[in-house]
């Protein structure tokens, strides 16, 4: 059983991921911290199924964004760090190859748009990156790829707050 603590729905915003700008997104990213849930139920002799107790199986913390264009930096960044190799105008994704995952840390910076004293920052210390990339050439489509961001938790670096922390100014 999924429990979110919080869910919100965010509109256009700033992301930099492993400190670096990767531009602007597109409406519609969402950050989710939750946990899943395990529920105990059992029946004494004679008596009906009955809740005995419920236990924290894991906690979530996912951001999820649309990326309006992908470039090749972003393109490697969603798949993990994969290298993007320049063969002249091409680029190319060697697929197959041994290379080390990436978990960047990632920081998104959401800015009210009928008043800019209201922000929303959300940070993830380090994150497993989880796209959906979707490739559609035809002429007048905008692609929105989705990228999801899984927070990774450090309990040794970051004890306070594992996965990272989310800001609210209202």
């Amino acid at each position: 059983m999924a429990y979110n603590f919080l869910s919100i729905i965010l509109g256009n915003g700033k992301l930099s991921v492993a400190s670096q700008d990767v531009g602007y997104l597109e409406s519609g990213s969402t950050f989710t911290f939750g946990c899943d849930l395990k529920r105990y139920e059992s029946a004494i002799l004679g008596t009906p199924l009955e809740l005995r107790g419920v236990i924290r199986v894991r906690r979530y913390a996912i951001f999820r964004a649309f990326f309006a264009e992908m470039n090749d930096d972003n393109l490697s960044m969603a798949l993990g760090g994969h290298p993007v190799q320049s063969i002249g105008p091409v680029k190319r994704l060697n697929l197959g190859v041994d290379y080390t995952m990436d978990t960047p840390k990632i920081e998104f910076n959401y800015v009210h748009p009928n008043d800019n004293s209201k922000t929303i920052d959300i940070v993830l210390w380090d994150t497993a990156i989880i796209p959906v990339i979707n490739m559609n050439f035809a002429s007048g489509n905008t692609q929105k790829q989705a990228v999801e961001f899984h927070g990774i938790a450090d309990y040794v670096a970051h004890p306070g707050n594992p996965f990272g922390c989310l800001d609210i100014q209202l």
